[in-house]
C-alpha cells in the first residue's frame, strides 16, 4: 500500500465527504417513500412488497404502528456507505489523517493547558468565571461549561468554574474530575462583572438600548447561559479557532465537533479515584469494540 505523507487535497476530502453524505440522505428518502408506499398496500400485497424491498436491504425489522404494519428498513445504502468509508483504508491518506489528528489534538491540549495556566499570577491575567449549576441535567450543564469554555479560549483568558452545591456530586466538580486550572480558582475572581452592559442611546429619531460588551475591558467577566448573552459575538460556538480551521476543514467533515471534543477531553479529565474505578470496571466487563448504545 502507497502511503501519501503530505495528505489529500482539500478537494478530494470534500468531495469524499459529500459523496457519504448524499448516499445517506438517499438512503432516507428512499425508505421513506418505500414505507409510504407499503402503507398503501392492501393486507395480501404488504407481504409481497416486504419480500421486494428485502432484497435492496441489509436488515429489516417490523414495527406496529397505529395497528397497521409498517415496514422500517436499513436500505442497501448503508452496505454502500461501509464500501465509501472504506475508500479511507485503501486511498493512502490514512496514515496522514491519523498523524494530522494527533498533531492537532496534541495543539489543543498545549493550548489549553497553556490558557488555564498562565505564566503570570492569575490576578494578573484577565479572566473569566462560569458557573456549572444551570439547575439542568447532567450533560446539560456539561454543555454550558463546554460553552463557557469555549468562549474563554475565544477571549484567551482561563475560565474559573463555580460548582459549588452542584447537584451531581455536592462537593464540587473538582472531586470527580481534575480542576480546569492548577493556578486560577475562585481566591482571584473577587467582584466579576456581568458579560454586557446595557445603555441608552439616542438617534434623531427615538431612544434605543444598546448593549456594550465588558468582556473586552474588565479584568474579571462572568459568562451567563449562551442564550442571555448580549451582544453576540463571532467567535461564540460554532465558530472554532481561525489560525487552525484550514486544517480541520480538511481533516474532519464537522470541525466544531471535533474542536468540542478537545474542549470536553480536557474538562472531563478524571481525578485518580475515578480513573482507577474506570479501568477496573473496564477490565469486569471484558470491554471491547464495536460499542453500540
Amino acid at each position: 500500500m502507497i502511503f501519501a505523507l503530505d495528505g489529500p487535497s482539500m478537494e478530494y476530502e470534500q468531495l469524499r465527504r459529500k459523496i457519504e453524505f448524499q448516499t445517506r440522505e438517499l438512503g432516507y428518502f428512499t425508505l421513506d417513500q418505500m414505507t409510504k408506499l407499503t402503507e398503501k398496500l392492501p393486507d395480501d400485497l404488504q407481504n409481497k412488497w416486504k419480500n421486494v424491498i428485502s432484497r435492496f436491504s441489509d436488515q429489516n425489522r417490523f414495527v406496529q404502528t397505529n395497528k397497521k404494519p409498517k415496514y422500517r428498513l436499513f436500505i442497501f445504502s448503508r452496505v454502500l456507505l461501509a464500501s465509501i468509508r472504506n475508500i479511507t483504508a485503501v486511498d493512502g491518506y490514512q496514515y496522514w489523517r491519523e498523524a494530522e489528528h494527533e498533531s492537532l489534538a496534541n495543539l489543543m491540549q498545549a493550548r489549553l493547558q497553556s490558557l488555564q495556566n498562565p505564566s503570570k499570577p492569575c490576578n494578573q491575567v484577565k479572566r473569566v468565571t462560569c458557573n456549572i449549576n444551570k439547575g439542568c441535567g447532567y450533560g446539560c450543564e456539561i454543555h454550558h461549561t463546554m460553552h463557557c469554555f469555549h468562549i474563554a479560549y475565544a477571549l484567551g483568558r482561563p475560565m474559573i468554574l463555580f460548582s459549588d452545591g452542584w447537584r451531581y456530586n455536592p462537593g464540587g466538580f473538582d472531586q470527580v474530575f481534575k480542576p480546569p486550572s492548577d493556578t486560577c480558582n475562585k481566591t482571584h475572581t473577587g467582584l466579576a462583572s456581568s458579560w454586557s452592559k446595557k445603555t441608552t442611546e439616542v438617534n434623531e429619531y427615538e431612544f434605543c438600548f444598546v448593549f456594550k460588551g465588558k468582556f473586552e475591558t474588565d479584568d474579571v467577566v462572568d459568562i451567563p447561559l449562551i442564550d442571555n448573552i448580549h451582544p453576540r459575538q463571532d467567535f461564540m460556538p460554532m465558530a472554532v479557532p481561525e489560525d487552525i480551521a484550514d486544517r480541520l476543514i480538511r481533516l474532519h467533515g464537522n470541525p466544531f465537533v471535533w474542536f468540542t471534543g478537545q474542549l470536553m477531553k480536557y474538562l472531563l479529565r478524571p481525578q485518580p479515584w475515578l480513573d482507577e474505578f474506570l479501568k477496573k470496571k473496564y477490565e469486569i466487563i471484558e470491554f471491547q469494540t464495536p460499542i453500540v448504545g
